[in-house]
């Protein structure tokens, strides 16, 4: 989530995918070494402001970082790009709610 604040205007956009706007941002640890690309999948509300957004290094989608807003908590999970979704980011934070004490 840092990346995407801090770096957003370095990203450039790419096509939509199942209902994600796509970002890529190009980096090279080292002076002349390897350029990496980092692929952010963005949802956003009603309001415009970001609902989740998925982080995975490109080409790959095997292992991401899913952030999710759910009611008032923000979920971060890793799952392949596939496997997250909104009923199960409810159902975790379903889960965090019966954890509260009452």
């Amino acid at each position: 989530m840092r990346s995407w604040r801090e770096r957003r205007s370095e990203m450039s956009r790419g096509p939509d995918r199942a209902g994600y706007r796509t970002f890529d941002l190009s980096y090279t640890m080292q002076p002349g070494g390897i350029t990496r690309i980092q692929r952010y999948y963005a949802r956003l509300n009603d309001n415009g402001q970001l609902a989740r957004l998925v982080v995975c290094q490109a080409p790959s989608e095997a292992l991401c970082a899913h952030y999710a807003l759910v009611g008032k908590y923000w979920l971060t999970y890793h799952a392949a790009l596939a496997e997250g979704d909104e009923m199960l980011d409810a159902g975790l934070a379903g889960l965090i709610t019966s954890w509260r004490r009452r």
